[in-house]
């Protein structure tokens, strides 16, 4: 399969980083080079904000992640692969990713989108229409789920997310994998399952600071919600809130026995 991997030129450390990590499976990929925020003038950033059909105004390095992917997505448009995986710099990858990687035989036909990644949070998926593939296991997504770091996407599914996002300068991950466009557009999206790969920042143990975010994320660094939270008076409102949202959660799973929820893995 093609594989494209989002670089900042800039960004040196994360692309010997990424580079080794595929080398070391024998997988080739093509470098795109990312979008720069630091690149914008004060005029196209209150361009963009102008024009956003969301009419919410992001960040300029949101806006520079969201337009890299989307330069991803025209040249799978333009191209030939029936599917085509992209990638971010700062994933860990699964050692036996080029299964996966090396051939595009075991994407169900009607796949349009494939999420290769976990964001270490509870996902829904169709119970009934989950399926095996090599040692894994597929899943019909039906909640969002974080991230953008991995996943396989169609040539057809790249057109039409393209069509639709097309003044959309949201968080890319959210356009994916979230209510709208892809809900709207009806995208088939699966989830892989253990996932392979995962970012660094959401990767539990000690981080690897060449990694670190380039878009403001250090927010969404697993544990850091976790070190922030207060620990005394506090430590009963999140006990209430964290048993609210499991009751919540087993209601949901009673009344539509169809749909299940779990934490995704990472396979190393």
């Amino acid at each position: 399969m093609r594989i494209l991997i989002i670089n900042l030129d800039r960004s040196s450390d994360r692309l010997n980083w990424i580079d080794k990590a595929f080398r070391d499976q024998n997988l080739t990929y093509e470098r795109v080079s990312a979008i720069d925020a630091k690149a914008f003038s004060e005029q196209e950033i209150e361009e963009f904000h102008r024009t956003c059909s969301s009419g919410f105004k992001q960040p300029p390095e949101e806006i520079a992640c969201n337009l890299s992917h989307k330069k991803c997505w025209r040249m799978i448009a333009d191209g030939d692969d029936d599917f085509v995986c992209v990638f971010e710099d700062d994933i860990h990858l699964s050692k036996d990713a080029s299964r996966f990687l090396s051939s595009s035989e075991w994407i169900p036909a009607d796949a349009e989108l494939i999420k290769l990644e976990t964001f270490n949070t509870k996902v829904a998926y169709l119970r009934n229409e989950t399926r095996a593939v090599l040692d894994r296991q597929l899943g019909v997504v039906k909640d969002f789920h974080p991230g953008s770091a991995g996943y396989i996407i169609s040539r057809d599914g790249a057109r039409r997310l393209l069509r639709m996002s097309d003044r959309l300068y949201a968080q890319i991950s959210f356009i994916i994998f979230g209510p709208k466009p892809s809900r709207a557009e009806s995208l088939k999206t699966y989830q892989l399952m253990p996932a392979l790969c995962i970012q660094d920042m959401r990767r539990r143990g000690s981080k690897n600071e060449k990694l670190a975010s380039t878009i403001g994320h250090e927010r969404l660094a697993f544990g850091a919600d976790q070190a922030k939270r207060p620990a005394t008076r506090e430590k009963g409102k999140n006990s209430r809130t964290s048993f609210r949202k499991r009751w919540k959660s087993s209601i949901s799973g009673m009344l539509n026995p169809r749909v299940a929820a779990k934490v995704i893995d990472y396979k190393d």
